[in-house]
Formats: structure tokens, sequence, C-alpha cells
């Protein structure tokens, strides 16, 4: 079956699991179109790239701090 990477644009519960906005989730045909005719998700590349990327600086924000409360720097 094939899936189509999205950018959730509003808070969702699907298959079980609640989605927050800028998750990047895979859909199948039948659920993308439901969500995107919904306005709850966007497929379009940048909009996924732009998801992913928050989720990478948040990421390197959170090794960051750690690696300064490691060395006493902050609390």
């Amino acid at each position: 079956m094939k899936t189509t990477k999205v950018r959730v644009l509003s808070a969702l519960q699907h298959n079980g699991v609640r989605y927050q906005p800028n998750a990047v989730i895979e859909l199948d045909a039948e659920s993308l179109e439901e969500l995107q005719l919904q306005g709850r998700v966007d497929p379009h590349p940048d909009a996924v790239k732009y998801a992913e990327s928050l989720h990478q600086r948040l990421q390197r924000r959170m090794e960051m701090e750690k690696e300064l409360r490691d060395e006493g720097l902050i609390l």
C-alpha cells in the first residue's frame, strides 16, 4: 500500500493515535483525501520539509541543553 508523508495542520486522531500540529505522518490515499479535504493535513513536500525542520531544531536544542547541564553551565 502506497503512503504519503503529510504535515499535520491541526490536532487530529488517526487510527487511535493523537497527533499535534506540525507532526509528520504517513497516510494511505483514502485517509489523505479525507483529511486533506478537511484541511487537517498538507502533503506538499515543502510543508513536510518545514515540519521536519522544526523537529530537527527542537531535537538539536534539547541536545545542546543537555550538554550545558552536563557541564554544569545551566540547571
